[in-house]
């Protein structure tokens, strides 16, 4: 039996982390939320996620630098960086690495379920 992809939503707006994990949720997709990146760091040391999707700013670190000290860590999951600032260092340091996706807010739900499934590899045929 297929597993469900297994997605980490970070962000320190708590109604959209409710939003964006219900509609997840109901597609199918494993999700789990944390509202600082000392949450989401934690949330890693007891789980495997296939894809996190960590906005930039948040309260306790910028989610760069939290995506910099996980993807040594957690090789095989898969980030994107969620942001509504779209010309900031901060977004084009994200968009400078090539292994992380950026998208800007507002996220449309259907986009993020797309990305989500190319980066877990579930959009190949």
């Amino acid at each position: 039996m297929k597993r469900n992809i297994s997605v980490l939503l970070t962000d320190d707006d708590p109604g959209l982390l409710e939003t964006l994990a219900d509609i997840l949720e109901v597609s199918g997709f494993d999700v789990d939320i944390a509202a600082h990146g000392k949450d989401a760091e934690e949330k890693f040391r007891t789980r495997t996620y296939d894809v996190a999707a960590i906005d930039i700013m948040l309260p306790d670190i910028n989610g760069v630098e939290l995506v910099r000290k996980l993807k040594p860590a957690y090789p095989d999951a898969r980030f994107i960086m969620m942001t509504a600032y779209p010309d900031t260092e901060f977004a084009r340091n994200a968009e400078a690495d090539t292994e992380v996706r950026v998208m800007h807010k507002p996220i449309d739900p259907d986009d993020l379920m797309a990305v989500i499934r190319e980066l877990a590899g579930a959009g190949k045929d």
